[in-house]
């Protein structure tokens, strides 16, 4: 203010005459012209000459970037999908319940100089979480699994896969500032265990990931916004209102997986522009062929998928006089073995400890030197049923809110499958992570195991022999689960299969198996 009366401005002229007196003005002036003029030599003053360095290299339109390597640069980011997805379940009265879900992601990965589709993943939940990239780089570095088969007539095309059954270099990722990029789940895996640096974008600016937005608005043209029930680019979108209909036309999960997995794995053996043209497994052989890429492989030791979480310090617990022997508390389940049974001296003394996310039954451990002790399994219920760190994580949270009743640590998954179920018809929400439940239990155990649980005839393994995946047509010359006769052949179903019906494939058992690894350098976001 005393600047202001110093230049000479009167009380009745702005900005003195404001309700605040010239300090709001004031205020937006140094954020919007002062600073944006002068940051740099301002963060100098303020914070110091490395912090003016660091604000330097962030700005600019983000279309600029270094010279990449040609196979070493990944990029890395997450989409929601622009499609109202269906779920399926078996009902008790012999044939079908379908539930309306809310919106999911899909999060991918591919190379910036190549253009190849290094792996993806389809999340059912409504946020991604640190925990499901570091999931997606085990899998793009050991082979991502084919969705199960489902639409009649779409599979790869010939040569068509991901890159690790064949070559599998990492060295420089580059991620946005969404919050899940952010988590230690992830951030430690890619610096403390796979010795990455990280380097940090601009937030909130596509440009500077242009390799993959570029991808994804691509995907969502050809794909997602042909389907029904689509939700377009946005609110006012006329596709998002002309492909409305009713629940049950709409595309099935297990549909909407295989469209994608066939689209994003193709996508390697056709022509892209970032390959100059040719296909982007072509030009990587041609590399590989002439000894052009660096590697920097990860240790065999290295090569587990427990290897790929955070390592967390636990504390290890005894109490004689209630029988329980020395055992640690991990995700609200107790784990031990028979070694740190034999050691009740460890009683209060800290281990670490390293789990899969995709399975949590079973956790490795170090002590504080970081040498690997024997492996810690789950006790009780979750000990003896696959479960991986989402279930646990929706189980843990209902149970808290005492939504699952006073006995639900009895049967665990039981009481949090009849809850979801309960509230699957009115709850979308419910309904996606009872999607992410079933479709997690019906891949990991057979039908003798589900019988055990008492779950057989309530998830059930496969889609009832009468209601089949059917191809149905709709007004607008769509078809559901099909796609539009525009689409490219890759994604196609053949001409012959347009309006068959189609019964689901036995789901396809997870890859545990890892090949050559590459080791990272830097990541950015």
């Amino acid at each position: 203010m005393r600047l202001v009366v110093l230049a000479g401005v009167g009380p009745e002229q702005y900005p003195r005459n404001t309700e605040s007196e010239a300090r709001r003005p004031l205020e937006r002036w140094r954020l919007t012209v002062y600073l944006v003029r002068h940051q740099r030599r301002y963060m100098q003053r303020e914070h110091g000459a490395a912090a003016a360095t660091a604000l330097a290299h962030s700005t600019g339109d983000g279309q600029s970037m270094s010279r990449v390597d040609a196979w070493g640069h990944w990029v890395l980011d997450e989409i929601v999908v622009d499609v109202n997805a269906r779920f399926e379940v078996p009902s008790g009265l012999g044939d079908w319940d379908e539930y309306d879900l809310r919106r999911f992601s899909v999060i991918r990965m591919r190379t910036v100089a190549l253009g190849v589709n290094l792996g993806w993943r389809l999340v059912l939940t409504p946020q991604v979480t640190g925990e499901d990239l570091a999931i997606l780089l085990y899998e793009a570095l050991s082979g991502p699994r084919k969705a199960q088969a489902v639409v009649a007539g779409l599979d790869y095309m010939a040569g068509a896969d991901y890159p690790a059954n064949r070559f599998a270099q990492l060295l420089v990722i580059m991620l946005d500032n969404a919050l899940s990029h952010l988590k230690d789940a992830f951030q430690n895996l890619v610096t403390a265990r796979l010795g990455a640096e990280v380097k940090l974008g601009s937030p909130g600016d596509p440009k500077a990931r242009a390799q993959i937005e570029s991808t994804f608005s691509k995907m969502a043209r050809q794909v997602s916004h042909q389907l029904p029930s689509t939700t377009g680019s946005g609110p006012k979108d006329p596709v998002r209102q002309s492909s409305a209909v009713e629940l049950p036309s709409r595309i099935e999960v297990a549909a909407l997986e295989h469209v994608y997995d066939v689209y994003i794995a193709n996508e390697n053996v056709l022509s892209a522009s970032a390959s100059n043209h040719l296909s982007p497994f072509e030009r990587l052989e041609r590399l590989l062929s002439r000894n052009l890429l660096r590697l920097a492989v990860l240790p065999e030791a290295r090569r587990r998928p427990h290897y790929f979480s955070q390592r967390v310090r636990v504390r290890v617990r005894v109490d004689l006089v209630s029988g329980r022997k020395p055992h640690v508390n991990y995700l609200y389940a107790r784990y031990s073995s028979e070694s740190l049974r034999r050691k009740p001296g460890m009683k209060g003394q800290y281990i670490w400890v390293m789990a899969d996310f995709r399975n949590l039954q079973m956790l490795l451990a170090f002590d504080e030197e970081g040498c690997e002790m024997a492996p810690l399994f789950a006790e009780g219920h979750w000990g003896r049923v696959p479960n991986d760190l989402r279930l646990r994580k929706i189980y843990a949270k209902l149970r808290r809110a005492g939504a699952l009743g006073p006995r639900a640590d009895d049967q665990p998954l039981q009481a949090l499958y009849a809850y979801l179920r309960a509230g699957a018809p009115a709850n979308r929400t419910l309904a996606l992570q009872m999607a992410y439940v079933v479709r997690y239990l019906t891949g990991q155990l057979d039908v003798a195991q589900l019988q055990e649980m008492e779950l057989s005839a309530e998830i059930g393994t496969t889609v009832p022999p009468a209601k089949a995946v059917e191809l149905i047509q709709w007004e607008g010359g769509y078809t559901a689960p099909g796609l539009r006769d525009d689409l490219p052949a890759a994604v196609q179903p053949s001409p012959e299969q347009k309006g068959s019906a189609v019964v689901a494939a036995a789901p396809v058992a997870t890859r545990l198996g890892l090949q050559r690894i590459g080791v990272p350098r830097s990541i950015r976001r």
